[in-house]
C-alpha cells in the first residue's frame, strides 16, 4: 500500500478491524508501530485485537503500555481493565479500575463494572461499599441497588438485601431479575409465600427466565404444594427442553415423591449445569455405564458434603460386584471410615495425587446406573465400622465417668446430641435448630448427653439451656472414624438433617433425625422411617418453623433411666 501515511495505515486498520479482518488489522498495526513504536492508539488498537483473538498476555502488555503512553485516558485504562477481565485475572482488573475511578470519580457506571469484579472474587465487603458509592453519584439507580442487594444476600444479611430490593422495585417495578432476587431473600428468611409471589411476578415479567421458574418451583415444595410444582415444570420444560436447571428441578420433586428411576434420569442433566463442579470434568477416561468390570479399575468419586458421600458410599459393595478394582475419592475426614466399606480396595482423598484407572463414576450416579427403586435401596446396615481401638477408648472413657452412677444401681442411657449444619448452606436455616431449642430433653431422666457438634454451632454450648448437661469431648474428634467410634458407645444419636444423622444410619446405630416441614428430598413425605437408614426413626415438623413441638415428641419417646428407647 504505497503512498499511505502512518494515520491512514491506522485508519484502514481500522476499517479491517471492524469489519473482522483481523489478520489485515494486525499488520497495518504492526507497520505503524514499527515506524512510530509510541504511538498510542496503534498499540491501544493493537492489544484489543489482540484480547479478541484470544492472546491474552499480549493483549495485557500491549494496553498496560497503551496507559504508560497516555497515563490520563480513561479509555486506556478502562481497555486494560477488560483485558485483565477477560484473561480472568480478575483482582488485577479490580486494581486497573479502581486507578481509572481517580481519573474519573463521578462514574457511577465505573463503581458497578468494579462492584461486580470485587462480588466475583469474593470481596463482598469491599463489593457493597462500592456499590453503596455507586448509588451516591446515581441514587435512582435500580441496577445498583439490586447489585447491592445481592452483595449483601451473599454475606448473609437478608433482611438488608430485602430493604435495598424494595427500593429497587419501586423505581422500577417490572425488573424481573429483582423479583427474583427478593423471592430468594424471603426464602432465606422462611417465607416462601412472600417468596413465591415475587419469583411468580418475575416469570411473568420475563417468560424465558429459567431460573425463576425453577425458585417459583422451590417456594412451592417448601409449602408442599408438589402438584402445583410439578405441573409449573412440565410446562416449563415443553417450552425448554433442553433446560439443564428446570431437569433438576424436577429430579428433586421426583426424589421427594419416592418415584426414584425418574429422578436419578433427571439428576443426570446436573452435568449440563453452568455451575455445576466435578471432578469428573477433568477425567480423560470414561464413565462407567454399568458394566463388567473385570480386570479394570473404576474411580468412585465424591460429589457433595460429607452426607452425600457415606450415604451413597454403600454402593461401592455393589460396584465390587461387577468384578474389578474399586478405587474410592473422598474428603480426607472420611478417608478413614471409608475404607471400612466392603468392596473398597483402596481409598483416595483430595490431598492424594490420583492413580490409574480404566473407568470412573461419581457416587451420585451410581443409583442411576443400578436403576434403584425405593424397594432396591441396598439398605444393610451397618456399611461402615469404626477402628476396634477407637470404639475401646471411648468405652472406657465413658464408662470411668459412670462408676458412680453405676454403683447408686443406676442404668445411664447415652445420648449423643447435634443440632446445626453449615451456616453457608442456602437452606440450613430450615433444617437446623439452636441448642436452646433442645431444652426439652433435659426434663428426661437416667439421660447422659452427648455433643456431637463439631464446628459451627458448637459454642452454643457455652450457654445450654437450663436442666440439659451435654458433656463435650469433641476437641478429641478429628475425623469421621473418631466420630463413629463414639457413636458406638451411644445407646441413642439425636440429630438435625446433618453427616451425624448420616453417619449414625450407615453404622446401625438407633437414631432420631429432627426434619424441617418441607425436607431434603432423601428423607421423602410423611414416613417415620427410612428406607436408606433403617436404624433411623423421623421427626417431622407439622408446621414449618415450628421445633418445639418436634423436640417435645421427641422427649417423649425417650424413655427414662433402664427403659429402652421407643418410638
Amino acid at each position: 500500500m504505497p503512498n499511505l501515511s502512518l494515520d491512514e495505515m491506522i485508519q484502514l486498520a481500522t476499517q479491517h478491524h471492524r469489519a473482522g479482518q483481523f489478520a489485515e488489522a494486525e499488520g497495518l498495526y504492526r507497520r505503524v508501530l514499527a515506524e512510530r513504536p509510541e504511538d498510542a492508539n496503534a498499540t491501544r488498537l493493537l492489544g484489543i485485537l489482540a484480547s479478541q483473538c484470544g492472546k491474552h498476555e499480549d493483549a495485557v502488555m500491549l494496553l498496560a503500555r497503551a496507559t504508560e503512553l497516555t497515563p490520563t485516558s480513561a479509555v486506556a485504562f478502562h481497555d486494560l481493565a477488560e483485558a485483565l477481565r477477560v484473561a480472568g485475572r480478575l483482582g488485577d482488573a479490580a486494581d486497573v479500575l479502581r486507578r481509572l475511578i481517580m481519573l474519573r470519580p463521578g462514574s457511577a457506571d465505573l463503581y458497578l463494572e468494579l462492584g461486580r469484579i470485587e462480588r466475583q472474587v469474593g470481596r463482598l465487603p469491599e463489593a457493597a461499599q462500592t456499590f453503596e458509592m455507586s448509588l451516591v453519584f446515581q441514587p435512582g439507580s435500580a441496577e445498583a441497588l439490586d447489585l447491592l442487594g445481592v452483595t449483601l444476600a451473599d454475606q448473609q444479611r437478608y433482611e438488608e438485601a430485602i430493604e435495598r430490593y424494595r427500593k429497587a422495585l419501586e423505581l422500577d417495578p417490572a425488573f424481573a431479575r429483582t423479583h427474583n432476587n427478593l423471592g430468594t431473600a424471603l426464602v432465606r428468611m422462611d417465607d416462601p409465600a412472600a417468596a413465591e409471589q415475587h419469583h411468580r411476578r418475575a416469570v411473568e415479567l420475563d417468560p424465558a427466565y429459567i431460573l425463576a421458574h425453577c425458585n417459583l418451583a422451590s417456594d412451592l415444595i417448601q409449602q408442599q404444594k408438589l402438584d402445583e410444582a410439578q405441573r409449573g415444570l412440565d410446562l416449563a420444560l415443553i417450552q425448554w427442553p433442553d433446560s439443564a436447571d428446570l431437569h433438576c428441578a424436577l429430579s428433586w420433586i421426583q426424589r421427594l415423591r419416592g418415584d426414584l428411576p425418574r429422578g436419578w434420569d433427571e439428576h443426570e442433566w446436573r452435568w449440563r449445569l453452568a455451575e455445576f463442579t466435578s471432578h469428573a470434568g477433568r477425567f480423560s477416561q470414561p464413565l462407567w455405564d454399568g458394566g463388567d468390570l473385570a480386570g479394570k479399575t473404576i474411580l468412585l468419586h465424591f460429589e457433595g458434603g460429607y452426607g452425600d458421600t457415606i450415604q451413597f458410599a454403600r454402593y461401592a459393595t455393589l460396584v465390587a460386584g461387577r468384578g474389578g478394582r474399586v478405587l474410592l475419592h473422598c474428603q480426607e475426614p472420611l478417608a478413614r471410615l471409608l475404607k471400612t466399606v466392603d468392596g473398597v480396595d483402596r481409598v483416595i482423598t483430595t490431598l492424594d495425587p490420583l492413580p490409574e484407572f480404566d473407568v470412573h463414576c461419581p457416587l451420585l450416579t451410581l443409583p442411576h446406573v443400578f436403576q434403584t427403586t425405593l424397594a432396591s435401596i441396598p439398605a444393610k446396615a451397618p456399611y461402615v465400622s469404626a477402628p476396634v481401638e477407637l470404639v475401646r477408648k471411648w468405652e472406657q472413657k465413658l464408662a470411668g465417668e459412670e462408676k458412680n452412677e453405676q454403683s447408686k444401681g443406676l442404668k445411664i442411657k447415652r445420648i449423643g446430641l447435634a443440632w446445626s449444619g453449615n451456616p453457608k448452606f442456602g437452606f440450613d436455616r430450615l433444617r437446623s435448630l439452636m441448642l436452646s431449642m433442645l431444652g426439652p430433653l433435659g426434663g428426661v431422666a437416667g439421660v447422659q448427653f452427648y455433643s456431637l457438634q463439631v464446628g459451627e454451632g458448637a459454642e452454643q454450648l457455652a450457654s445450654p439451656p437450663a436442666g440439659l448437661v451435654v458433656k463435650d469431648y469433641t476437641a478429641e474428634i478429628g475425623d469421621f472414624a473418631d466420630t463413629a467410634a463414639l457413636m458406638k458407645n451411644l445407646d441413642l444419636i439425636v440429630s438435625h438433617d446433618s453427616a451425624v444423622a448420616h453417619l449414625a444410619g450407615a453404622l446401625g446405630r438407633p437414631s432420631v433425625v429432627l426434619l424441617p416441614y418441607a425436607p431434603d428430598w432423601r428423607w421423602l413425605l410423611e414416613r417415620k422411617d427410612s428406607p436408606w437408614y433403617p436404624s433411623v426413626r423421623l421427626f417431622r415438623q407439622k408446621k414449618a418453623g415450628e421445633w418445639g413441638e418436634v423436640v417435645e415428641r421427641v422427649a417423649r419417646s425417650i424413655v427414662a433411666a433402664n427403659q429402652p428407647a421407643k418410638f
